[in-house]
């Protein structure tokens, strides 16, 4: 435990949750646009009244909330501000446990994303082959 108090109160490690938090809200912020996008596909207008999307689109704000606070944290003890406070340690392991809280909503909300598309813009088999064969049909006179 002591060896990870030591690691946590490294310059360079806090230096590099930084950038991966900001990284991960930059992340966040794109795929918030992209279901902004998406509510505006005919089958999502259906869902925009239930609580589906709001959960959706809650997911990736949690995880941009609690990014944000381990950055403005671990930047704050970047610079020294919590030095003179004898509970600099609870807060780096409290921005660490918040960085670990947004990238699991990330991870979730990533997941919930993906599944959208796919349901939205999937390709029904039975469809596509008939096209197919009406397509070389018209070739074919």
């Amino acid at each position: 435990m002591i060896f990870f108090m030591k690691q946590l109160e490294s310059e360079s490690l806090q230096l590099s949750l930084f950038v991966v938090s900001s990284i991960f809200i930059g992340f966040s912020t794109t795929a918030l646009v992209i279901f902004s996008v998406l509510s505006s596909h005919k089958m999502v207008v259906k869902v925009a009244q239930t609580s589906v999307m709001s959960e959706k689109i809650s997911r990736f704000t949690k995880s941009l909330k609690c990014m944000a606070v381990s950055m403005i944290i671990f930047l704050s003890s970047i610079f020294g501000i919590f030095d003179f406070l004898k509970i600099s340690r609870l807060f780096l392991v409290i921005g660490l446990f918040l960085f670990l809280t947004g990238f699991t909503y990330y991870l979730i909300a990533s997941c919930d994303l993906i599944k959208m598309v796919k349901i939205l813009y999937s390709v029904d088999e039975r469809k596509k082959q008939q096209t197919i064969a009406d397509f070389e049909k018209e070739l074919r006179k």
